[in-house]
């Protein structure tokens, strides 16, 4: 049986994915760059702002995973758990994909250019389903 989906998921501190936009107001955050253009790809609206006041509302030892679907799949999806340890120093988050197999090399290299980006990267995941 041949795989219809590619899952890539990866441990990454939120900081990574939410960095400030010093040319406009250099308290506010901008979208993040990887994770914007994996919504334009995937067709999938997610509200950035909205994932922040999340994060930044949560508890130690406590966390919400959100899941945002495609408007074309309900299978199409980006996730982030956002369980904050209270041991974590680096604000480590998981932010997970999947999306359709021959969307896989565009999708890998948008995830592996956050990889290669980012200082503190930890697990990087690909399953084929």
């Amino acid at each position: 049986m041949s795989a219809t989906y590619v899952e890539i998921e990866l441990m990454i501190s939120f900081n990574e994915l939410n960095f400030p936009d010093y040319f406009s107001d250099p308290e506010s955050p901008g979208d993040p760059f990887e994770i914007g253009m994996l919504c334009l790809y995937l067709d999938i609206d997610m509200d950035f702002a909205g994932v922040d006041e999340v994060y930044e509302n949560t508890y130690e030892d406590s966390g919400e995973t959100l899941v945002f679907y495609s408007n074309t799949s309900r299978e199409v999806f980006i996730y982030l758990d956002l369980f904050r340890d209270k041991h974590d120093q680096l604000n480590m988050v998981t932010l997970g994909v999947r999306a359709k197999i021959e969307n896989n090399s565009k999708v890998k290299n948008i995830i592996e250019n956050l990889y290669y980006r980012s200082s503190t990267v930890c697990n990087y995941k690909i399953r084929f389903v």
